[in-house]
């Protein structure tokens, strides 16, 4: 049932949007399915509009059919519901489909959260462990935030450190709505385990946060290389 109102849903917004999706993008995601049997994988998107979650959610709910554990960080500032009761709400719903959203306090956020904010990270490392598991799927938004002009914002570090989750398959996916692209379209990126996306010789600091940064870097080129050069943003070099 969750699968035939994922795929109603994923097919009316691509179609009300007049949102192309190539058969590369297509046969990509049906190669990530495949490689679900025995990997886990982290799906990453850019991020422009509130709708990137209601795409996101039923591209992967309709495409990913051997998806077993479907989770995500969100930010407290969304899972609050006096400060945004829409997505509070939305957030809270996602449980009965079988997607754990797990609230994190954004760096940006100066909230004080007391006691919530420690269970909150202690929730998210237990709660992350799932990622080791094949059938995993891990969605996130490395930019942590909307670029309110659609072009690239540079990226939080989190995604640079899932790398040491196991054997992970990372699927880039680019949504453009608006312009001033020259179209508006879904586009997904091959997916490609980390020792595929890191350059041949290239050497990775011994510093956690600078070797994080420099793999959400990488990350990020891949997701640039899928849009126009007017919305590369940071990454446009």
């Amino acid at each position: 049932m969750i699968k035939e109102g994922s795929t109603f849903v994923w097919n009316l917004l691509r179609n009300k949007l007049n949102l192309e999706f190539s058969q590369e993008s297509q046969t990509n995601i049906n190669r990530l399915n495949e490689l679900l049997l025995t990997h886990p994988a982290v799906v990453y998107i850019n991020h422009t509009s509130k709708l990137d979650a209601l795409m996101a959610v039923s591209m992967v709910l309709s495409q990913l059919t051997n998806a077993k554990n479907i989770l995500g960080p969100v930010g407290m500032k969304h899972y609050d519901w006096r400060r945004d009761p829409v997505s509070a709400g939305f957030l809270r719903l996602l449980k009965y489909m079988n997607i754990r959203a797990l609230p994190i306090v954004q760096v940006d956020d100066k909230v004080d959260y007391g006691e919530r904010q420690r269970l909150m990270i202690e929730n998210l490392k237990r709660e992350t462990e799932i990622i080791r598991e094949p059938g995993s799927v891990y969605g996130i938004v490395p930019e942590g935030t909307r670029s309110k002009d659609g072009s690239l914002l540079k990226a939080n570090k989190g995604i640079g450190y899932l790398g040491g989750y196991g054997e992970i398959f990372y699927l880039p996916v680019v949504f453009i709505y608006q312009k001033p692209a020259p179209k508006q379209g879904i586009i997904l990126g091959e997916p490609l385990q980390l020792k595929d996306i890191i350059p041949q010789g290239m050497q990775l600091s011994q510093d956690p946060r600078e070797k994080a940064q420099t793999i959400a870097n990488l990350h990020m080129s891949r997701l640039a290389a899928l849009m126009p050069y007017s919305l590369r943003g940071v990454y446009g070099e």
